[in-house]
């Protein structure tokens, strides 16, 4: 191998194992997130104070049932999150904590939980750093950068144990079904 492959190869790695290294991809079909048996990425969140919190250490102090989904104005998303806070004291009981996560400001982010009495954490992606890190975000036909619709089942070692991710917005898991995953996991 040729010095200048050598060092193509090296920067290569560099960036894709960068900790600034997010993919923005052109349609929701194209993302490649982050599968099972990976690690998830550190990223600054915020809360609804806007105060910042940490990935690592939010999801190291219980397993995680974490959702990406696009924000306060999509009625599928609200769906969902309603969904999940009815079977969000028995994912609480397995162990779990619930994260939910958007590109919305935290001001936003409050109306949705308002509007769905949520009782589960709701941080904010603004920047879309964390869902471009987990190979989540999109340009959509309206020039936003958006997160496909996603859900993951970590570890407190931050190992993704399940995932859901569907380009299809109109297309969400059932609270049941990550009732059962969060389950199984435990079982394990």
């Amino acid at each position: 191998m040729t010095i200048v492959k050598v060092l193509f190869l090296s920067i290569l790695s560099l960036l894709a194992s960068s900790s600034i290294a997010q993919v923005i991809a052109g349609s929701a079909t194209e993302v490649a997130p982050l599968m099972n048996g990976l690690e998830v990425p550190n990223a600054t969140l915020y809360d609804l104070d806007n105060k910042p919190v940490d990935v690592k250490e939010i999801t190291s102090q219980n397993p995680s049932v974490i959702i990406f989904y696009r924000g306060s104005w999509c009625p599928y998303c609200n769906r969902q999150l309603a969904g999940l806070q009815e079977v969000e004291s028995q994912i609480r009981d397995l162990g779990f904590q619930i994260i939910a996560i958007s590109p919305d400001t935290p001001e936003n982010m409050r109306k949705t939980v308002d509007k769905n009495e949520l009782t589960y954490t709701v941080l904010s992606d603004n920047s879309i750093e964390f869902a471009g890190k987990m190979g989540l975000a999109f340009v959509d036909h309206k020039n936003r950068t958006l997160p496909v619709p996603a859900v993951y089942l970590v570890d407190t070692t931050g190992m993704v144990q399940f995932n859901y991710v569907n380009p299809n917005y109109k297309v969400r898991p059932s609270p049941e079904l990550l009732l059962k995953a969060a389950e199984l996991m435990v079982r394990e």
